[in-house]
């Protein structure tokens, strides 16, 4: 049937696998990334930050992470806003 969607399981398990989700595995590198991060590589931009961008990971580039809060975002650009409403 077109678009069902997969159960899972309250603990973010796919219940016919029980293997971790893709998305739960991503948050989990990037959180222990953040952690690992000297202070001088972050940068806190809003004090009541709700939002961590990660920039330089994919370049082979010193990744830095930028502290922000997501209503600032929404109103920078378009993009943000689609991105952090839910309708990208």
């Amino acid at each position: 049937m077109a678009g069902k969607r997969k159960a899972e399981a309250p603990n973010g398990l796919d219940q016919r696998s029980k293997a971790p989700r893709t998305d739960d595995k991503r948050q989990q590198e990037l959180r222990q990334l953040i952690a690992s991060l000297d202070s001088s590589d972050i940068i806190t931009l809003h004090e009541k930050y709700d939002l961590t961008l990660v920039v330089g990971q994919e370049l082979d580039a010193p990744v830095k992470a930028i502290r922000v809060h997501s209503a600032i975002m929404t109103i920078s650009g378009d993009s943000f806003k689609a991105m952090l409403s839910g309708k990208f």
